[in-house]
Order: C-alpha cells, then sequence, then structure tokens
C-alpha cells in the first residue's frame, strides 16, 4: 500500500483505499489525521518513508521564509522516485492577489532551482541543496465559461518554449489560473 501525504489538507479530507493510504494533515480546525503547523520543522515523518506528497492550494499561504523549508522537508519525506505535488496560483490570476493570506504569485519556473541540472531561474538554486530528479509543469487556465481555455490551455502546454512564450507575451491578454508541478525525487 502506498502511503500518501494531503498537505494542508483543509477541507479536501481524503479516505484511504486499498492501494493508497492518505494522511491528512493541517493546523486549522477541520477534519485531518495529524494536526501539525506547517512552519514548524520537521513534520512528523521519517526520512524516505512516503511515495506522494501533495499541495493543493497551500504553499502560496505560507510565510515566504518558509516555503523552501516545507519543499526540503517533502523532499526528506519522499521515498526515492517519490512525488511532490504542487498547486499554486500563476502571477496573473485574480486568485493570486485577492486572497490577503497568499504571499506570493508563481511562474512556471518558480521552482527550478530545486532540480538537478535546471538552468539557473531562481536564487532557491544557491540555497537550496536538496535536488529533485525531475520537474514537470503546467500552466492551467479557467474553463468553466472560457471553453476556449481547453485548446489554448493545451496551446501553451505543448513545450517549455510555449510555456515561455506565454508567460513573456501573451499572459496580459489571456490570463492563467494556476500552476501545477510534479517534483519527482
Amino acid at each position: 500500500m502506498k502511503i500518501a501525504i494531503n498537505l494542508g489538507s483543509g477541507i479536501d479530507y481524503r479516505e484511504s483505499t486499498p492501494e493508497t493510504k492518505w494522511v491528512n494533515v493541517d493546523n486549522a480546525k477541520c477534519k485531518c489525521d495529524i494536526h501539525h503547523n506547517l512552519i514548524v520543522f520537521p513534520y512528523p515523518f521519517e526520512h524516505d518513508t512516503v511515495g506522494l506528497i501533495e499541495m493543493n492550494s497551500v504553499l502560496e499561504h505560507l510565510p515566504i521564509s518558509t516555503q523552501q523549508g516545507c519543499i526540503n522537508e517533502c523532499f526528506r519525506i519522499l521515498k526515492p522516485g517519490g512525488q511532490l505535488i504542487i498547486r499554486v496560483p500563476h502571477f496573473t490570476s485574480f486568485q493570486a492577489w485577492n486572497d490577503l493570506e497568499h504571499q506570493k504569485p508563481y511562474t512556471n519556473h518558480s521552482f527550478d532551482g530545486f532540480v538537478q541540472g535546471k538552468e539557473q531561474h531562481s536564487i532557491n538554486d544557491y540555497y537550496n541543496r536538496k535536488k529533485f530528479s525531475s520537474i514537470e509543469t503546467r500552466i492551467v487556465f479557467g474553463k468553466s465559461i472560457q471553453v476556449w481555455n481547453y485548446l489554448f490551455e493545451w496551446l501553451v502546454n505543448l513545450s517549455q518554449l510555449t510555456k515561455d512564450i506565454y508567460e513573456q507575451t501573451a499572459c496580459s491578454v489571456n490570463p492563467a489560473e494556476g500552476v501545477f508541478i510534479r517534483l519527482t525525487k
């Protein structure tokens, strides 16, 4: 059975399945398996024990000074080959700026400093010694009433070049909603 952590679970409580034992972690007064403040290190898990960690709309709420520590803690907890999945608001998103608790928005390069061999895009590369083996990023667009965003999202995410072109030229015309990041240890 794979162990997976829903870090900052909030109201998104995940039930375990025969394949996956979910451990829901939050500091809020909500249903969770472990109450823990994500700005307090270390997290209550052993080294190299977890196959998957998900953080959905969590990282942007942590103080900027603790975000790198949070990702490093996830690295410590993950097994080799384990994955950290992060969803955060894109810098062009209305949601990135309308919540007073949001500390910062993100680009598709915000996490490059945590990956071995990635081009230098961030000061994280200098300070961060924990390195994931690979990264996958996807820029996500709202689609509820903007049906053209299904095609637009596909086009933007064709390659790293198309993501860069979008962020440098077209993002003010058609803002994105979020960034999906998959880091593999």
